[in-house]
Parts: C-alpha cells; sequence; structure tokens
C-alpha cells in the first residue's frame, strides 16, 4: 500500500525499470535505433493515451513489483497517470502542479510538478528536450521485437530508479 511520504516516492516512481504503453496515437517508421524512434515519435506529439505496465527490478534482475494502468499526456507537460493494480493510485499534473489522489488514505497530496519531473523517465515524452540534460541516454539492443533505449538519470541520488528502458516497435512506443 502506498501511504504518506511513500506517495510521493511513487510519483517519482514513473521511475520504471520498464514503461510499455500499449495504444499510442501516433505510429513511426522503422529507424536504425531507439533514439531514433523516440525522437520520431515524438516529434509533434500532442498527446497519447494507452495503458501502460511498470515493471521495478531488483539489483540483481529479480521482478520485485509489478503495477499497470492508465496514463494520458497531452503536450505540453500535461498528463493523467492512473494505477489500477496493486493499489489505485491517481497522479495528475496540469504543466505547474502535480496531484496524487489516494483513495485508499483519502489524501490528496499537491506539489510543484518541477520537482516531481526531476530524474523522471516520463520527461522523456512530456519534455523530449529535457533527455539529454537529465539521462545518460544509450541504445539498449533489440528484444522482443522492440529497440530498446536506457536513459540513466545524471542525478543518481536523486534518482528514484537506475534506469529505465523505452521500448519501440513498428507502432512507436510499445
Amino acid at each position: 500500500m502506498i501511504s504518506g511520504a511513500n506517495s510521493m516516492l511513487a510519483i517519482r516512481q514513473f521511475g520504471l525499470a520498464a514503461l510499455l504503453i500499449t495504444s499510442a496515437m501516433f505510429t513511426t517508421t522503422a529507424f536504425a535505433g531507439a533514439r531514433d524512434d523516440l525522437a520520431t515519435f515524438t516529434k509533434g506529439l500532442k498527446g497519447l493515451d494507452g495503458q501502460f505496465v511498470q515493471q521495478v527490478y531488483d539489483p540483481n534482475g529479480k521482478l520485485k513489483e509489478s503495477s499497470s494502468g492508465r496514463v494520458a499526456m497531452s503536450a505540453p507537460r500535461l498528463f493523467r497517470w492512473e494505477y489500477v493494480k496493486p493499489y489505485p493510485q491517481l497522479i495528475v499534473a496540469d504543466g505547474k502542479t502535480v496531484w496524487v489522489f489516494d483513495p485508499d488514505l483519502e489524501q490528496v497530496t499537491r506539489r510543484p510538478q518541477g520537482i516531481e519531473e526531476q530524474n523522471s523517465p516520463l520527461a522523456a515524452l512530456i519534455d523530449p528536450s529535457k533527455l539529454d540534460k537529465d539521462f545518460a541516454v544509450r541504445e539498449g539492443g533489440s528484444k522482443d521485437g522492440l529497440t530498446w533505449l536506457v536513459l540513466t538519470p545524471k542525478q543518481a541520488a536523486d534518482a528514484s530508479f537506475r534506469s529505465a528502458r523505452l521500448g519501440f516497435g513498428q507502432q512507436g512506443l510499445a
């Protein structure tokens, strides 16, 4: 269960080891690497809506936690991130403020969006211009029919994750 101080950690754990958005509004053509795929996907991106699976792994590569839900984004910097499993939680941002609603606690937490976006892999989609500023970016190779981009926070001490992977297929972000 996510509670109190941990609710902010949950926001920062858009810090996903793997984010898979299954139905995006945009498609992309095949390129040599995931970096090109991200650039193509986000070029002219006005919004997306889809489902996600967030998986967190321990340092040995063992699955530690899995959660899923829906995400909707609209440029610039507007999003709705809804965890359905294992615990419901709703995160909404208007470009300036992030609200986190925890139905189990019947509590809403409000924070400046800039603070919550720091070192979040979601920033790669919300504001691609910050990608190289905030992350060390490398190609992650191909696996399961996807090309992968690996993001490692440059400010590792402030991050709630070690790396995030974005997978791209023929239809864009997968």
